[in-house]
């Protein structure tokens, strides 16, 4: 008690003192926890072996690419624009499409045929 009154003020002496005694638990607790890395895994492996962990991995992989890929050269954001464009205009595209292109003398009668 004289050596943690040494180290710190009267007020926080019982805390201190609390905490010396407890520093054989933290070993033990820390031993305890290093020895699950295989329990650990294991629950890991069976959480992913499911469709929804899978998808889980999917996501990781496809975030992790986008980062990389944005990091690299900054490519990401001419995708993310070339998405929204698509996106705002899918139907003038598909319309540009079918009525003028190549595709479009192939479908086209199909299309009229239906209507």
């Amino acid at each position: 008690m004289a050596g943690a009154l040494e180290l710190t003020d009267k007020r926080s002496v019982a805390a201190f003192n609390t905490f010396i005694q407890g520093a054989e638990n933290v070993v033990e607790l820390t031993d305890s926890i290093t020895n699950q890395n295989d329990a650990l895994q294991e629950m890991a492996d069976k959480r992913l072996d499911t469709l929804n962990g899978a998808l889980k991995l999917l996501n990781s992989a496809w975030e992790g690419f986008l980062l990389d890929l944005n990091e690299g050269t900054g490519t990401m954001n001419i995708l993310k624009q070339s998405v929204v464009f698509l996106a705002e205009n899918l139907r003038t595209i598909i319309k540009i499409v079918v009525t003028g292109g190549l595709l479009g003398r192939a479908i086209k009668p199909a299309l009229l045929v239906q209507i």
